[in-house]
């Protein structure tokens, strides 16, 4: 099942802002997004978590992006948490409207 979502961020004063997403990679399940004219977007991972204590397999982290803007507008950023390889078995899309003013 597919959940969808539409997010406007307005930015003041700035041309970026971060944004983050928990992600399991272990499952196979990642964030991605489209690319963007004027838009340069660059990824980190922060908070890595520690493996369960027995030792299972699973730890998640934390993924930012990280968003800069050209210039001052609006920009459309769809990101998709889903396996790169089986489209099908998309889990969420969320769809982002970044005001830069």
């Amino acid at each position: 099942m597919t959940q969808k979502s539409n997010i406007e961020i307005t930015v003041k004063n700035s041309l970026q802002t971060t944004l983050s997403f928990d992600e399991d990679a272990s499952t196979g399940y990642i964030w991605t997004h489209n690319s963007v004219n004027g838009l340069e977007i660059s990824t980190t991972f922060n908070n890595i978590s520690i493996l369960p204590a027995d030792m299972s397999m699973g730890g998640t982290a934390e993924k930012t992006f990280e968003i800069k803007a050209d210039r001052r507008g609006e920009y459309k950023v769809t990101f998709n948490h889903a396996r790169p390889w089986d489209p099908d078995q998309m889990i969420e899309t969320r769809e982002y409207t970044y005001k830069f003013i």
